[in-house]
Order: C-alpha cells, then structure tokens, then sequence
C-alpha cells in the first residue's frame, strides 16, 4: 500500500507539473474556450435595455428606402421621437465619418433666384455646400436636446476614428466599439476602456469595472431583446413604456447591412453588433461580469483531480475504472458549471485531460506492477492450483513472496501399482495417452479441493495442502482428496475396459508437519514447492502400502487434525529412512464424522 501511496503522488504531481506548462503557454486556449461556451445557456434579456432596429422593415421601399440613401434627419427625427419618453441613455452604434452632401431643390431654387449670372450662382453653391448641411445641422441639435447620447467611435491603430465633428461635439460622449473576436472568430469579450458600452453604463449610473476588457456574460440568445423597428420609431409608432427610464441601443439589425458577429450562444446564427452591445450591458446591469480562472487555481484543481483519478485507478479494476473516469468528468462539469453560475469560467481542457492523463500513467504503472505481477502468477500457478486460489494469489502477491518460511502443511504422494509392468506391455503412445487421462482425472480432484500441484514425477503426483493460501482444515484437505481420487477410479475403470486399456490403481501417502514452503530456485527459474522431513515421509508413506494392504497410509499428526471427520485405523509403526524413531500410521476407514482414537484418550 505504501508503495501505491507514493506512486500516487508521484503520477498526480507529475500529471498536474506537464499540463500546468501546457496552460501556462495557453496551449489549447482554443478548445477550452469552445468547450466553456457550453456554459451559455440563459435567454433571458434584460427589460431595461431595448433597440431601435435597422431592420428589413426599415429599409424595404414601404419603410425609408436603401439604407445608404438615409438623410441624418431620419435619425433626428427618431431621437426627438424616443427623447420626449425620456430614457435613461441612447447609444447609436454607427459611425457618420462624413459630411451630408448635396442641395436640397428649396435650396437650390433659392440659390438661383438670388444670383445675377451663372458664375454668381456657382460661386453661392459651392460656399453653400462648403458649410454643415441642414440634416446633419438638424442631427446635431437633436443629439444635443437629448442630452444622454453616446456615439460610436473605432480604434484604428490606436487613433480613434469618431463622427463627424458637428455629432461629436453635440453628443454626450463617444464610446468605441470595436470587437475582439478570438481566434476562432467567436466574440466573447469586448474592450471596456473607453468603450460605447462603459460610456453607456456611466451614464446610467451602473458600476464599470476597472479593467481593460469585459468578458461578456451573454445573456440573450440573437432576436431576443425588445425591437422597436427603426421605421415604427421614426413615425412616432410606439408606446411611452417602451423606451421610458431604460436604455435605447440603435443599430443595424438587417443582415444585409453585415453588422453581425458570432458569438458564445450563436455560432450558427450571428448575432447583430448592437446585441452584443445589449448582452455586455446587462452585464454590466445585472453584475455578472465574468473572470477566467486563475492559474494557480487551476494548478490546484489539477492536483486534486489527478490525485483523485489516480486514487481510483489503482485500487478499481478497468471496468469500473472507467466508469471512475466517467464520473470524475462529470463531477468536474457540474463543479465548472457551478463556478461558471459564480461568474468564473473554469478550464474546461486540461482537468479532464489530467483525468485521462492519470488514467493512462495509472494503467502503465498497473502493468508493471500489479499486472505484470498478475499474470506471473496466472502463468506460474494456474496449471497448479485452482482458479480460486489464483485470484487469492493475484490479489495478495506478497504470498509468493521470494525464498521460503517454515509452516505446518500437509503433503500428498500418489503412486500408480504395478506401473512398470503396464510399461512393459504398451507402445510409449498408448501409455502416454493412459497416464495423460489418469492424471487429468486426478490433478482436478486436487485443484478442487485446493490444493497446490507440486509436481509429477513419472506417474506419481505430488500435492501439498495451506500454501500458498493459508488453509486451517489442509490434513482434512487431503484426506478428502485420496478418497475423492479412489472414488473416481470405478468411473474410470469402466471406461478403460471398455476401451480394452489396462485399469490402474494407486497408493497415497500423506503427512502433516513442518515443512519449507517456497520459491526455490535461482532469481530467473524458481518453482514454488515444499521441502523438509514431512516431504520425504509422505514419500515413504506411499509405498508403506503394500505391506499393510492398504490404498491411503496417514501419519499421526494428519490423524490428529482430522479429528470428528474422518474415522481411522492404527496399522502400527514403519520405520523411516532417514529417522532414528519409528512412526507411527494409519489409514482412513469411513468418511463419517465420529471420535477419531476413542480408545486413546491422549489423542483426543
């Protein structure tokens, strides 16, 4: 687990240090920005705020005609319209860089009737157009009789670019209008300083932030403000609360007139200049100006995110790892959408990035350890021991560990009688296919009752049972498993007779006691195996058999542990090669559960 611990850190920091370097140098600036606007989803435009559209309307042949053949007096005439209502602020979103041209026929009448000759008259018209034209005369004095106009100006490689000196000086103020698109050509802030929109908000007395630039928090999705069509305004066509104490916006509605931009909540749709004016002011209005996280902010939630994704991945399988995965991404979304409601836009790149980051480093870091390790297991055991025991193995490795301990188990010898002489009679073929039959049968009668395959050596098998996996009940184990093998025999023999194949028996011997359980070996070729006296008297046992006629010889100590589940027979004392005292053995006579030894009270 410690070790898990510092891998989990060690992943979480590194995850958290490449991607802090990656937004430090606004790598994916883009992605994030697309996916935050995900976020802009209200459409509630504000009642305080209405326009005065340029619409088709306006500028059809039943309305005021092409739009570029507008006299300024169309636009005084709607300013003295809107002013007898008094609003709060009127900002026009044109630009009039340049004079009115042209005599009116009146004028131009008059002009003529008053001059002597035709040099006279020209001399009077050329001074005549050289003065302010009457329509932008006119303009001016209804800017200046509203007194709360705030007209468009652009920065033009830090010029500004302003109306017509007659407007400017007549209006309340000027205010730019420039748009910053990023780079995917989405509208999402727009400059404060000096803007037609801070300029609008002083004057309505709403707080401006001191900063350079306003992330728009969009408000209104295109079309969605309360119109007064341009024409509807100029001809007195509307109603006193529409424009009473709010803000008037006038500007081009008309697509024709490509005064649009895209925007956060109309990437399909663009939505008109002045709108975006509209959605920065309520903004402004309703307080709800946003920031962008910060970036030590972010370099904590990418730390506690990646800690959290790495957490689960090492201690989930890859199934619910996945769905971890899953998860985690949806909490981080709720968690930035949640934010965004605080007006402040979280990054929505690199935490979920972190997140698959962890992921991917979890997983290589799994595969090389636990993985790795799994599948040695699987491969080294799984011929060996039952699939169970596996599992057991795979999800505690540690039991393997390398080098051997001292544990009390029990060993289990099997011998096939009289192997030689079916040998003698056979082809190596038939044999093989025998024996390969006998000892499939057998090995899974082992593996079910769990125990371990030590090995095969010829047609002996040897088994051993509580290791790896610590078994309390390992003697009953085995005694368990020489009965269930004898009773597979009779299935089995009936099968080879049919088959016209010899039937073969086999001898068992098993012993309980201290052994050394282990991998044994060099570090690249090791077996996990037992070693030790209780190996070589199970061994010795087997063969002990054919002096007492019996199929199973136990020791005592097997005996002993077997106690009210097996019932026993005492065959007397064998000596053992290898043992100065004799040993005493037994052999199992009923699997009933009874009192093992009633007649010998110290073994009970």
């Amino acid at each position: 687990m410690k070790n898990k611990i510092i891998a989990s850190i060690g992943i979480a920091v590194a995850t958290t240090f490449i991607l802090s370097i990656f937004a430090y140098f606004g790598v994916g600036e883009t992605w994030h920005l697309k996916l935050s606007d995900g976020n802009f989803t209200r459409n509630e435009p504000s009642e305080e705020i209405v326009i005065v559209a340029i619409d088709p309307k306006s500028t059809s042949d039943q309305g005021l005609g092409r739009f570029y053949d507008w006299s300024r007096s169309y636009y005084a005439q709607v300013l003295d319209n809107i002013g007898k209502y008094n609003p709060k602020a009127v900002g026009i979103d044109l630009l009039f860089f340049n004079k009115s041209r042209g005599i009116d026929d009146k004028t131009l009448i008059d002009l003529y009737t008053n001059t002597k000759s035709a040099e006279d008259f020209a001399k009077q018209t050329s001074e005549y157009i050289k003065k302010d034209h009457p329509d932008d005369i006119k303009f001016a004095q209804s800017i200046e009789k509203a007194g709360n106009v705030v007209l468009a100006g652009v920065d033009v490689n830090g010029e500004v670019a302003k109306s017509i000196p007659l407007l400017t000086t007549a209006a309340k103020d000027t205010g730019l209008v420039n748009a910053m698109p990023d780079d995917d050509g989405i509208v999402r802030r727009v400059p404060l300083k000096n803007s037609l929109i801070s300029k609008i908000a002083h004057l309505s007395e709403i707080l401006v932030p001191q900063e350079d630039e306003l992330i728009i928090n969009y408000a209104a999705e295109p079309y969605q403000y309360k119109r007064i069509s341009f024409v509807d305004a100029y001809n007195g066509d509307f109603g006193e609360s529409a424009v009473k104490g709010k803000i008037v916006l006038i500007g081009p509605t008309d697509l024709s007139l490509q005064d649009v931009q895209f925007t956060p909540n109309a990437k399909t749709s663009p939505m008109p200049g002045v709108e975006v004016h509209a959605n920065a002011i309520q903004t402004l209005i309703e307080g709800n100006v946003l920031s962008e996280q910060r970036f030590s902010n972010l370099a904590t939630v990418l730390l506690v995110t990646a800690l959290v994704a790495v957490v689960a991945f090492i201690l989930l399988n890859i199934p619910l790892g996945i769905v971890a995965a899953l998860v985690l991404m949806i909490a981080y979304t709720a968690a930035a959408r949640y934010m965004f409601d605080k007006n402040v836009i979280w990054n929505m790149l690199y935490p979920y990035a972190a997140i698959i980051l962890a992921y991917i480093s979890t997983m290589i870091y799994r595969y090389w350890t636990e993985f790795k390790e799994k599948r040695f297991v699987s491969e080294a055991f799984g011929h060996y021991v039952s699939p169970e025991i596996v599992k057991e193995l795979q999800r505690d490795p540690k039991k393997l560990k390398v080098g051997g301990e001292n544990k009390v188990l029990t060993v289990m010898f099997t011998d096939i009688e009289n192997f030689t002489t079916y040998s003698e009679k056979m082809t190596p073929e038939q044999i093989t296919g025998l024996i390969n039959e006998y000892m499939e049968y057998m090995t899974e009668i082992v593996l079910q009752n769990g125990g371990t395959l030590d090995k095969y050596e010829g047609d002996a098998i040897m088994a051993f049972f509580g290791a790896p996996i610590e078994q309390d009940d390992h003697a009953y184990r085995a005694c368990k498993t020489a009965l269930e093998m004898l009773k597979a025999l009779p299935n089995l023999h009936q099968k080879w007779q049919a088959e016209g194949k010899p039937l073969l028996n086999f001898r068992a011997g098993i012993a309980t006691g201290e052994v050394l359980v282990g991998n044994m070996g060099s570090r690249k070729r090791f077996d996990y195996t037992v070693m030790g006296d209780t190996v070589n008297l199970a061994a010795r046992l087997e063969p002990a058999n054919k002096e007492f006629n019996t199929r199973i010889m136990v020791n005592e100590k097997t005996a002993r542990m077997c106690q009210g589940r097996l019932n026993f027979k005492e065959l007397g004392e064998i000596k053992v090669k290898g043992k100065e005292d004799s040993v005493k053995v037994y052999t199992i006579t009923s699997p009933q559960s009874s009192p093992v030894f009633p007649e010998q009270k110290s073994l009970s």
